[in-house]
């Protein structure tokens, strides 16, 4: 599992990174207070799709992602914070 900071909430975002083909990545978003490992891991491991990068990636508040202070939690801003992520 690796993390990513976000400094303006003092909160870790946490994903998985299935190594693969760089050219092909796919984003994986677990449910609302749920783990994107735990839910799709086996979509994204699937022998259909095995050699592209797959990341399976937390919200902040769900799964294994800090919970923030100050943060909404309002599917605007949790697309924001995951597009804004330059890092993966």
């Amino acid at each position: 599992m690796k993390s990513i900071f976000l400094p303006e909430y003092q909160a870790f975002v946490r994903y998985f990174d299935i190594a693969g083909d760089e050219e092909t990545t796919t984003i994986y978003l677990g449910g609302l207070s749920t783990s994107a490992v735990l839910s799709l891991l086996d979509i994204a491991t699937h022998p259909k799709i095995r050699g592209q990068r797959s990341l399976l990636i937390d919200y902040l508040g769900s799964g294994v992602s800090d919970i923030p202070t100050g943060f909404d939690h309002s599917m605007e801003h949790h697309a924001q914070k995951i597009t804004g992520v330059t890092e993966f």
